[in-house]
């Protein structure tokens, strides 16, 4: 894996040509992002506005998203751990934390 960086968020949806109905993502600055999942969305469908808006929305809540699954995860390690033979009365919900905990490692190693 490549240790470059992506272009710092925020990223905002420019209409830089409306009448083409093009669509580019740039830096918040204004700065373009160059390549080819962001740049040129075309309106093909005429829903290129609303595609660059979801690019740019997940984008900007990625670094959020990552550190509210790691709270998360943590938070599951603690419950994980109090409820440990305490009872057998929680062994279904902690199936589920298990699951839940197993899939949201997965996401945050780039595996899902």
């Amino acid at each position: 894996m490549s240790d470059l960086k992506h272009t710092p968020t925020p990223w905002k949806v420019l209409e830089t040509l409306p009448r083409k109905r093009t669509i580019n993502i740039t830096t918040a600055m204004g700065a373009p992002i160059h390549g080819v999942i962001a740049e040129g969305l075309n309106n093909r469908d005429g829903n290129a506005r609303q595609n660059g808006e979801f690019i740019v929305k997940a984008c900007n809540s990625y670094d959020a998203l990552v550190e509210a699954l790691r709270n998360l995860l943590d938070a599951s390690n603690v419950i994980s751990s109090a409820i440990e033979g305490a009872t057998d009365q929680f062994d279904a919900e902690k199936r589920t934390l298990i699951d839940v905990t197993s899939a949201a490692e997965k996401v945050l190693k780039g595996a899902a």
